[in-house]
């Protein structure tokens, strides 16, 4: 072997070592948060994630340096898997919103238009619990503001389970679609699939996403798609892709002139109908 090979492997195995150390200190970190409760404990919350973001850098940084390596490669997937894995099947802790995802998941199964009534109207009553209906924020004034494709995984989560928990499953699935498509995209541009630790470790998606529930993973699972149809040129596609992510929030729209190629009417056309077709219902 030589010097440089072993020079190589040393390195590699000393930036394996400290991203296993790292990730399991984020663990230990991810399950100690667990014991926060109610508003009084935020500050110290903060101050936690605060430790895990540094934490986060360092191992962004040890990444950024790192040859590509499969054996780092596994490290950066299995520790990402694992931190949600720790928390997913916890209460949400930084927002209720989960609750009203159920709960306008269970107004389609009644057969009822989810953008019609406030769940506190008398014509809901009948679907009212005392899991779910009492922790909807917002409940005696607010219509649910979320687009179509989002109310569609509502819908057909919960005809798997109206729980929390599985809508929290539901929403990692997303992420993990995710991290499969920015990987892909990651290789086509030549660089270490391993970088999908940049998304997968960040302690804000992970208290977000598997901590809170929160369903921003369903536009960024189209979002990555549209990302790589546009990288293979596939303008249907993108479009299509886009308009999906739009159907799932809003914001992705904004998307449009990076995507657009000049003169294409493809893309824009497979956009305009997605998004009708979506709204229709």
């Amino acid at each position: 072997m030589s010097i440089t090979a072993s020079r190589e492997r040393k390195t590699l195995t000393v930036t394996n070592v400290l991203l296993a150390v790292i990730g399991s200190i984020l663990l230990i970190l991810y399950r100690i948060g667990l014991h926060s409760r109610g508003a009084a404990d935020i500050v110290w919350f903060i101050k936690l994630a605060l430790v895990q973001s540094v934490l986060y850098l360092i191992a962004s940084w040890l990444i950024v340096r790192a040859r590509s390596a499969r054996s780092t490669l596994f490290i950066v997937l299995a520790l990402a898997g694992i931190f949600r894995l720790s928390i997913v099947f916890a209460p949400p802790y930084l927002s209720d919103d989960i609750y009203r995802y159920v709960w306008d998941g269970r107004v389609q199964a009644a057969g009822i238009n989810p953008y019609r009534y406030i769940p506190a109207d008398e014509h809901l009553q009948s679907l009212r619990d005392e899991e779910i209906y009492p922790k909807i924020n917002r409940r005696d004034y607010a219509h649910t503001m979320y687009p179509p494709a989002a109310e569609a995984t509502y819908f057909l989560t919960t005809r798997i389970s109206e729980s929390v928990t599985w809508m929290k499953l539901t929403i990692v699935g997303f992420e993990l679609i995710t991290v499969w498509l920015l990987m892909e995209l990651l290789a086509s541009f030549g660089m270490p699939r391993q970088r999908i630790s940049i998304y997968a470790w960040h302690p804000l998606a992970v208290w977000e996403f598997a901590g809170s529930g929160h369903i921003d993973p369903l536009a960024f699972a189209f979002i990555a798609l549209a990302l790589l149809a546009r990288r293979r040129n596939w303008e249907t596609a993108t479009g299509i892709s886009l308009g999906l992510a739009t159907l799932a929030k809003l914001f992705p729209i904004v998307l449009f002139p990076a995507l657009y190629k000049r003169w294409s009417w493809k893309m824009p056309v497979a956009l305009i109908v997605t998004i009708v077709v979506g709204y229709l219902p």
